[in-house]
């Protein structure tokens, strides 16, 4: 143990590795040895064989609140590795996503880490909403009057097609947040139970 820690401090983990494994085999009953042995997998990246480390290291010695802990963050980080790189790790609400961007354009797609998607439908559809409140009231102040013989048909067909683009954009972005945090959390859910298995495959 002396030895293995000695390697660790220096950079080691190879070496100390070789040593752990082999004092695991002559005193198996240490919990000490498991969980410094899967402190050492956990540097090496090996999560998997971390994860049985520790849990043999609390079943070893149930009291032993750290064996515990660092358990519980090699299958976070287990989690977020079978994750894909477009999914957050972060929980997310459909309903929240849905109700973000009911009450501004974007916000949804932002709650779900979506950020560019985000920002194209806020500047799509605020530049929209901003066109058409400028030329909208001229074009009823002048309706009924001789002035909309005058108002040119490319402005009001610009003025109709702005209004009608933030609405569809607005509309996107609400039922595109619900389904993409229904997506999200399904494949969240999905790393969860393989996270389970490889757990309960371990302590088997």
């Amino acid at each position: 143990m002396v030895k293995a820690s000695i390697s660790r401090s220096k950079g080691q983990i190879q070496e100390a590795r070789i040593l752990l494994e082999e004092a695991r085999q002559r005193a198996p009953e240490r919990a000490d040895i498991h969980e410094l042995l899967g402190d050492v997998y956990h540097q090496l990246g090996l999560l998997e064989e971390a994860l049985a480390c520790y849990r043999e290291a609390h079943a070893r010695e149930p009291q032993r609140a750290s064996s515990e802990e660092k358990m519980a963050q090699v299958l976070l980080a287990i989690k977020a590795k079978e994750l894909p790189p477009e999914v957050p790790f972060a929980p997310k609400n459909p309903v929240l996503a849905l109700a973000l961007s009911a009450l501004f354009p974007g916000a949804g797609q932002v709650y779900n880490e979506q950020w560019g998607k985000g920002f194209a439908i806020a500047v799509g559809a605020l530049s929209s909403l901003y066109y058409f409140l400028q030329h909208y009231r001229p074009l009823l102040e002048a309706q009924g009057t001789p002035a909309a013989f005058t108002i040119p048909l490319g402005q009001v067909f610009l003025t109709v097609l702005s209004g009608f683009a933030c609405l569809g954009l607005w509309t996107f972005g609400i039922v595109d947040a619900y389904r993409q945090g229904v997506r999200i959390r399904s494949l969240q859910e999905q790393g969860s139970e393989k996270t389970s298995q490889t757990g309960t495959t371990q302590s088997g």
